[in-house]
């Protein structure tokens, strides 16, 4: 072969299903989300590499990168390329926790318990739980000081049906006794005890944690454009936690903005895993919005028996979603049925969808609307006094300053 003449190896999708590969069964054995396919073209001293990341599902092209250099020093070049594909589609990192060495036998444990957490989460089989504690707690005698491990223990306890709070809660504790400034333990103490300074810790010390961030969002819950702007932060970073971009459609939905929600939803929700039982339940709940019948999905009924079986949904409205469509048809007594029952139970309303938002004009000219405008109102007061505590101990994240000075210029106590 001449110096000049080009070889080239592509790994296609063709190929692939010819030797029997399947992607969707590949990603459900092996709990991954997407499947890398690499092309190289090597021609004399140049090196190509071409990178496609796809969804395992609808084969989808998730994100795609282009690398070259020389074959002398290829290596280099596949390292950019693994970098850069780590940081376009998971660039969550536990923040200012440190890791352990690379190669070492702390981190190969780590990584095996990482790996057993991730195939517990989609197949809930026991001896993935047993696997992954045993191999997070090797790594923590390996490296008393690995917080992450600790965090990620807790994560498991919480993945568990029902979850354990009382292990989660103690595994986040000793996360945080390790190191003060571990996001994913504040993430995961949050998820227990509820607290907003909780889940303002574990964004902020974590602010590539994609997770903590949609955690904020439900935290912030007494104001609709926090909520969404924590959402949409958890969505441009991990691109592939589906429930990012649907908290973000919901949000969305709740400000009145229903096309866009709807344009977010069937681009980077359903149009990746037209699957996924809650991205069709909205987009459909969206279409009746918009008046579009004639494509509303015709087994909307059924979905509900689908959801029972889902988490909880990721983003803390609820039924009070359903009160703009109520309170613009008339249901105002429907409507005050759903937002009398946030009341009594403690749950979230948010002041500013409650003031601002346009659709509920009736609702404010009934005399029922003072009792809910008064209890959302304390909330919504006691969140910013909590924010502006945080800000001043330097624990609120950056991208929520501009929001927090948007809505105080927009609603005036």
């Amino acid at each position: 072969m001449s110096p000049e003449s080009k070889r080239k190896r592509r790994t296609t999708q063709t190929e692939f299903a010819a030797v029997g590969g399947d992607f969707r069964r590949v990603s459900l054995a092996y709990a991954v989300n997407l499947v890398v396919v690499p092309e190289v073209t090597a021609s004399a001293g140049e090196f190509h590499l071409a990178i496609q990341a796809l969804d395992p599902v609808t084969r989808n092209v998730l994100w795609s990168g282009s690398f070259n250099g020389s074959r002398s020093h290829y290596l280099e070049t596949m390292n950019d390329a693994g970098e850069a594909l780590r940081n376009a589609i998971r660039p969550a990192s536990s923040g200012a926790s440190p890791r352990p060495a690379t190669g070492s036998e702390t981190e190969l444990a780590f990584r095996e318990g990482e790996y057993h957490l991730d195939r517990f989460r989609v197949h809930h089989e026991p001896a993935d739980f047993d696997a992954s504690i045993k191999a997070l707690q090797h790594a923590l005698e390996l490296d008393p000081k690995l917080a992450d491990a600790a965090a990620d223990i807790a994560h498991l306890h919480g993945l568990r049906e029902p979850a354990d709070a009382g292990e989660i809660e103690k595994w986040a504790r000793r996360a945080i006794e390790i190191d003060a400034k571990c996001g994913r333990g504040y993430f995961m103490l949050a998820s227990v005890t509820k607290a907003l300074n909780d889940s303002l810790r574990a964004a902020a010390f974590a602010p590539e944690y994609a997770l903590a961030q949609l955690g904020l969002g439900q935290a912030l819950a007494s104001s609709t454009s926090l909520a969404f702007a924590a959402s949409r932060q958890a969505r441009l970073l991990d691109p592939l936690y589906l429930y990012a971009p649907l908290a973000e459609a919901g949000y969305l939905h709740q400000l009145g903005r229903t096309s866009e929600a709807f344009a977010i939803l069937d681009r980077q929700v359903v149009g990746i895993n037209p699957e996924m039982s809650y991205g069709r339940w909205t987009e459909t709940s969206l279409m009746i919005e918009l008046g579009w019948l004639d494509r509303a999905d015709p087994s909307f009924k059924d979905i509900d028996k689908e959801l029972a079986k889902q988490p909880p949904m990721p983003y803390a409205l609820g039924e009070i979603r359903r009160v703009p469509t109520l309170a613009k048809n008339g249901y105002i007594d429907d409507s005050y049925a759903i937002l009398n029952r946030a009341v009594e139970g403690g749950a979230p309303i948010p002041y500013d969808w409650l003031v601002q938002d346009r659709r509920l004009d009736r609702l404010r000219r009934d005399d029922r609307y003072f009792r809910v405008h008064e209890y959302a109102k304390d909330r919504y007061e006691s969140m910013l006094k909590t924010l502006d505590e945080a800000s001043s101990r330097g624990e609120l994240p950056a991208y929520l300053d501009q929001p927090i000075a948007d809505l105080r210029s927009q609603i005036r106590n």
